[in-house]
């Protein structure tokens, strides 16, 4: 009777490896309990490798974080996000306990990954300062990892520490409207999507 409907099959997702404290979450668990059969496929980049797939028709629906050109996609967007700083006890900033603002920061080493380098830059830059970034690289798990092992602050979207588990460091929000993201299931404009996928995009609306 399912398969009626269309609901057997593989769901083909192209996901950014930051998406894993907001994707896969528990609306996808009970997803699979009502359509038991249904199989993921989950090819993993970054938001751009992502976008290729999609357009390659490799994935039905892509995963990914603002910014990205959204105009050329079909976006469902979940909730905007701060970015957070993640820092050592013996790099501890900032004088509030859950708050960071740009001007704490301001004196810090940041890592970063490559991405968000113009957008912090630009926040900082409208504080009328231009920040340390003592390491850029690809990844949010690399970040996360330099900034554990001591090398200065991480900046990260905040949903990631769900996933990383950060119990020796100290977690912070950034106090800046400018440094927000949001994750947004995507898909091509005039692309036949399959009943499993659409299911799989309400489920976001709701």
């Amino acid at each position: 009777e399912s398969y009626g409907k269309g609901m057997r099959g593989v769901l083909s997702i192209g996901a950014i490896t930051s998406s894993g404290g907001i994707v896969p979450n528990r609306r996808m668990l009970e997803f699979t309990e009502h359509y038991p059969d249904v199989r993921f496929e989950i090819h993993e980049g970054n938001t751009f490798s992502i976008i290729d797939m999609l357009e390659k028709g490799i994935v039905d629906l892509g995963i990914v974080r603002t910014p990205f050109p959204s105009d050329r996609f079909h976006c469902r967007f979940f909730k905007p996000e701060p970015m957070a700083a993640v820092m050592t006890p013996e790099r501890v900033c900032g004088g509030d306990a859950d708050r960071v603002t740009l001007r704490e920061l301001g004196h810090q080493p940041l890592i970063l990954y490559r991405r968000y380098k113009a957008l912090i830059l630009e926040a900082f830059s409208a504080e009328g300062f231009a920040p340390f970034i003592c390491c850029t690289n690809e990844d949010a798990r690399t970040t996360y990892t330099w900034a554990m092992k001591g090398f200065g602050i991480g900046l990260l979207p905040k949903s990631i520490l769900r996933v990383l588990n950060p119990d020796r460091l100290i977690c912070k929000d950034i106090a800046s409207d400018k440094l927000m993201t949001q994750v947004a299931v995507i898909w091509e404009k005039g692309r036949y999507l399959s009943p499993l996928a659409q299911r799989f995009v309400e489920l976001v609306k709701e």
